[in-house]
């Protein structure tokens, strides 16, 4: 939804960096990241009730507005998973949430605009891998997202050995991303498309040492076409109703012989589950 439709709130954006080794940062970016659905369907409005839309605040405090930036999924009322190279890759002051969205261009009585409390990021993501390319966004227990079940409900995460048997089924992500590769348009509405996971053999062939096998995953076909674009990133690759992958990075969008490239959920879901737990708990001290 563009902030054009939405009054902009501002509030003290506090950024919690939760275990990161901060000499990452200084890494230049090996390749760009990609915001990053081509060849893909229109969804239904409610039909990924589990998705939302990140927004960051861009220009000044009185003439700025809120720009779409990235995806992501809702794990509780006040727990977003998405990508750290989202937060990372763009200055902001402060930055939103919105659940129940799907068409930016128009207000539908869906949404529920949230401006976030504070952002967790994996410790050890790195710009010029992207290995661990995970975070954390949080809304302020004051005021949860209503998860209604309709336009606004929580994704189930994996077991940390869930995924051992993904190869060759599809994966289903949604996003606002561009759908002809450009770098400035974002889709006015949702769109989906299936993925077929691939095994870490063919990744590899593709990516090299840019696959990282255990903590990443990739989808897509050798083809091309189908594939998320930019404005995708940090949404949900879903199978089965679980999340199995967090849009990372990419090459282009849906060329021949590449594919996309995802966190591997299964892999941090003790870190995710860790790190909820030490953020409930410091809630209860306050």
């Amino acid at each position: 939804m563009s902030s054009l439709f939405r009054r902009p709130t501002f509030s003290t954006f506090v950024v919690l960096i939760f275990l990161l080794l901060t000499e990452t940062l200084g890494h230049p970016a090996r390749r760009r990241p990609l915001p990053k659905i081509m060849d893909g369907n229109p969804a239904r409005p409610g039909e990924f009730p589990y998705l939302v839309l990140l927004e960051a605040w861009q220009g000044e405090e009185s003439t700025g507005r809120y720009e779409p930036i990235c995806g992501g999924a809702i794990l509780n009322p006040t727990t977003i998973l998405s990508a750290a190279h989202c937060f990372l890759s763009v200055h902001s002051t402060s930055w939103r949430v919105v659940a129940g969205e799907y068409d930016l261009t128009r207000d539908e009585g869906t949404e529920q605009v949230r401006v976030l409390d504070r952002i967790v990021l994996r410790e050890g993501f790195d710009f010029a891998t992207y290995d661990n390319d995970l975070a954390l966004a949080l809304i302020s227990a004051d005021n949860p997202l209503h998860l209604d079940g309709l336009f606004a409900s929580a994704i189930s995460l994996p077991s940390s050995s869930y995924d051992s048997d993904l190869v060759g089924k599809l994966g289903r992500v949604a996003g606002w991303g561009s759908m002809d590769g450009s770098d400035l348009d974002f889709s006015p509405i949702l769109n989906k498309v299936d993925l077929p996971l691939q095994s870490d053999e063919v990744c590899e062939s593709v990516w090299g040492g840019a696959f990282t096998a255990g903590q990443k995953l990739c989808a897509g076909t050798l083809a091309g076409g189908r594939d998320t674009c930019h404005g995708d990133s940090g949404a949900p690759l879903v199978v089965d109703g679980v999340v199995v992958g967090i849009v990372s990075f990419g090459e282009g969008c849906g060329q021949v012989d590449r594919l996309g490239v995802y966190v591997r959920v299964s892999h941090y879901v003790k870190w995710i589950h860790h790190a909820i737990r030490l953020i409930e708990e410091e809630g209860n001290n306050l």
